[in-house]
């Protein structure tokens, strides 16, 4: 074979891998976006319902809890990398309970108010938990990693957390993001790292979002939700 082409087929090779690579780190896997919101494929639940360009998982009202839930679950052994982007607000009331990202083994049913972020008793998978509601177990508010059956911010499987984050509770939205990579989490708030750690997610999973109050409440609301994977596209 010539030295050209050869030259060629090289290059050639290598701007496909980066075509390839560039693609499916960013194929988006599920979204939640419009004016009107789209929910379409999302399972809205509880109190939870559309509201213009967001969606309000509860009301400032007392002993609530909603969720949204994307109904496809995600093939995580096609998908060691993802990737959640979404505007979070959390405000209007007396500061209680908190929002939680879900990643579940199971669907969930039988949402939580109060203390329990409205995570269903009956789940296991991962948590990432926005706790403004310090309910004995350290200053809030906080966000937790958390990993296991259920939900307690008292309880051991809270793997690590960050608290006094008085920020999280504020009358704008703020941008966060939840990175997975082989095992490996960040949390991030308007761009800053708060929260890192392990946690291997070996199995198929539904992503979304819980929310809840209790005797002291507060609106709890996100839209711009994008789950980005490295699936093939």
């Amino acid at each position: 074979m010539p030295q050209l082409m050869k030259s060629k087929l090289v290059l050639l090779f290598f701007v496909l891998a980066f075509i390839t690579t560039s693609h499916s780190q960013t194929y988006v896997f599920g979204e939640l976006s419009g004016n009107p919101i789209d929910a379409t494929g999302w399972n809205i639940s509880g109190n939870a319902f559309v509201n213009g360009s967001q969606i309000d998982i509860t009301n400032p009202a007392g002993f609530q809890s909603g969720s949204i839930f994307y109904q496809t679950p995600i093939n995580i052994g096609a998908c060691n990398k993802w990737r959640v982007d979404f505007d979070f607000r959390i405000f209007d009331g007396t500061a209680a309970d908190g929002l939680a990202f879900c990643f579940l083994t199971n669907y969930p049913t039988g949402f939580v108010s109060g203390g329990g972020v409205g995570i269903p008793a009956s789940t296991n998978g991962l948590k990432i938990v926005f706790d403004t509601y310090n309910n004995g177990c350290g200053p809030k508010p906080e966000i937790q990693l958390f990993n296991g059956a259920g939900y307690d911010e008292c309880s051991p499987n809270v793997l690590n957390r960050q608290g006094n984050l008085t920020f999280l509770r504020s009358n704008n939205f703020q941008p966060a993001s939840i990175i997975y990579d082989n095992g490996n989490i960040t949390v991030q708030v308007n761009g800053i790292t708060y929260l890192t750690g392990y946690v291997l997610v070996n199995y198929s999973g539904y992503m979304g979002f819980t929310a809840s109050t209790g005797g002291s409440t507060d609106k709890h609301s996100i839209k711009n939700v994008v789950i980005y994977t490295n699936q093939a596209t």
